[in-house]
């Protein structure tokens, strides 16, 4: 090849720094289509739309180089068909493996993006919709969080049974006292003694039922009643004196 006659080793990693210089330089437009355009499944237009721009992208590079030789070699420029069919034969190959290797890197890297973007977008859904997956997990009726449904003007308030203190009669209705206020529902006492009994309460009239838990005292004689922890009382039916008493026989803090 015309010029090339006798080279250093420095001058030779000096060359080959400069060819494989160029060739990164014009890859970048390739590489941003590539990256731009991952193929989600290998087809014939991806193959045709990555080989037309690999072919380009070649012709251009290997052109590039061999003027870059004849400017620096000073040689004719008549001797370039002679200098590009030279890199054609000797570094197509070679250049176009490397421009595979590319696509290959560049369609991993975008489809990882793209994987980390699903997973912020799944991740803000998850924050968006925590608050009606918490309620719907409030709903779960079992033993473990029992709660009941009251309606509070247009909405529907879940509430834990644990946190009501008692309930009074109220007409058709009763009203279910809470330390956040009282609320009231369209269930029958008998109903809701069926449904809280199992879960601490006990009737202790036939207009109240109290959670045992919030029973501070009881008083036997001479008006039966109990004393809740905030400091209210509440009447004991003469006709329900013993199985009340049966009830709270052997709690702590309150007499057999």
């Amino acid at each position: 090849m015309p010029g090339y006659s006798e080279v250093t080793l420095l001058e030779l990693v000096k060359l080959h720094a400069v060819r494989w210089g160029i060739w990164s330089l014009l890859a970048i437009p390739f590489g941003w289509y590539v990256y731009k355009h991952p193929a989600k499944h290998l087809s014939a237009e991806v193959l045709i739309k990555y080989g037309v721009g690999l072919i380009l992208t070649l012709i251009t590079t290997l052109f590039a180089i061999s003027l870059s030789v004849l400017l620096n070699s000073r040689e004719s420029v008549d001797q370039f068909w002679e200098v590009f069919s030279f890199f054609v034969y000797q570094k197509a190959a070679l250049f176009v493996n490397a421009y595979l290797g590319l696509i290959i890197l560049l369609n991993l890297l975008r489809h990882l993006h793209l994987l980390d973007s699903k997973m912020i977008e799944l991740a803000d859904l998850k924050d968006e919709f925590q608050s009606v997956y918490e309620e719907l997990s409030y709903r779960k009726k079992d033993d473990h969080t029992p709660i009941i449904q009251i309606r509070v003007g247009n909405k529907v308030k879940n509430i834990l049974v644990s946190d009501i203190i008692w309930v009074q009669s109220d007409d058709y209705c009763v009203k279910v006292h809470t330390s956040n206020g009282a609320y009231s529902l369209r269930k029958s006492m008998k109903r809701m003694e069926q449904e809280l009994t199992p879960k601490g309460f006990v009737r202790l009239h036939r207009s109240v039922i109290v959670n045992r838990k919030e029973v501070d005292t009881l008083v036997y004689s001479p008006a039966p009643q109990v004393t809740l922890k905030n400091g209210q009382t509440l009447p004991i039916a003469l006709s329900l004196l013993p199985k009340v008493k049966e009830e709270f026989r052997g709690d702590l803090g309150l007499p057999a």
